[in-house]
């Protein structure tokens, strides 16, 4: 998916001589690597059913409007930030956005990787898990911000 929205942005830019694009694209090989590799060793299962295409109980809206969230991510977003970095250069944000952008983009990574870690029913699509003993988690960052007291 990365490769293919790289690809996708260096096309519609026009060049790959662009430093920003590459940084976040290391960025995110680590933050993927990592985010596997720690779903592997912690959560084995939830890896497992966050890679099957079809979840039994899953809404049709839900799996609607994960798919359309998916295509505008995969797709126009890299194609619109490729025109805009590369051809038309319609913003102009300072470095220091970017530094704030990347600090931002790792807490917030960090926060859904320790939640996946510790809820085996982190899944695409909302459904109640009947079939993998579906409970309330309050352990994790739902301990503090979703289960106060």
């Amino acid at each position: 998916m990365l490769t293919v929205q790289m690809t996708i942005l260096f096309i519609t830019a026009g060049q790959v001589a662009l430093l920003r694009p590459w940084m976040l694209f290391i960025v995110s090989i680590v933050h993927f690597s990592v985010s596997t590799v720690a779903l592997y060793k912690f959560n084995p299962e939830l890896l497992v059913q966050r890679l099957k295409r079809k979840r039994e109980g899953s809404k049709l809206w839900d799996e609607i409007l994960i798919r359309a969230c998916n295509l505008t991510v995969l797709l126009f977003v890299p194609a619109v930030a490729g025109l805009d970095i590369g051809r038309f250069h319609w913003s102009s944000l300072d470095i220091h956005f970017a530094i704030i952008g990347f600090i931002l983009l790792t807490v917030s990574t960090v926060l859904i990787d320790w939640a996946m870690v510790v809820n085996q029913h982190f899944e695409p699509t909302v459904r109640i898990q009947k079939d993998r003993a579906h409970r309330v988690i309050a352990s994790g960052p739902y301990k503090t911000i979703r289960h106060l007291g």
